[in-house]
């Protein structure tokens, strides 16, 4: 069993694994290290004015907002969330995450582990502006 808490890990600027998200950083609190088979857990922290990209990928989401207000847009549209408050991104729905309240937005993220592999894999064999 694991007891610590999330402020223990180091954040990630999420802009630094994708250039197209803007004032969002990524704790990963529980992940394979800690023996996950399935899933792994980060906490994001986004800023005000943050925002991810408008993206879709073949696997879900699974958050749970634990304090701020902020928005997320789907295809049906935009929704405001707030503490509290559960979101579920299907597998293959287009969707974006932001903030333009004046307080920061903290949510928990769950995703499948399988998901990091395909996303890092993808990642890598896209061809950078070098290699062009």
């Amino acid at each position: 069993m694991k007891v610590t808490h999330y402020s223990r890990f180091e954040p990630i600027d999420a802009a630094k694994i994708e250039e197209a998200y803007t004032g969002i950083t990524i704790r990963r609190v529980i992940s394979e290290s800690d023996g996950a088979d399935s899933s792994v857990m980060d906490v994001f922290e986004i800023a005000p004015g943050g925002q991810s990209p408008y993206h879709c990928h073949p696997w879900d989401h699974q958050v749970y907002v634990i304090n701020g207000r902020g928005w997320c847009r789907g295809e049906s549209g935009r929704q405001e969330f707030g503490e509290g408050d559960v979101i579920y991104v299907k597998p293959g729905e287009m969707h974006s995450f932001g903030n333009d309240g004046p307080d920061a937005v903290k949510l928990v993220c769950v995703i499948p582990k399988a998901a990091l592999a395909a996303y890092h894999l993808a990642k890598i064999a896209e061809p950078s502006t070098s290699d062009l």
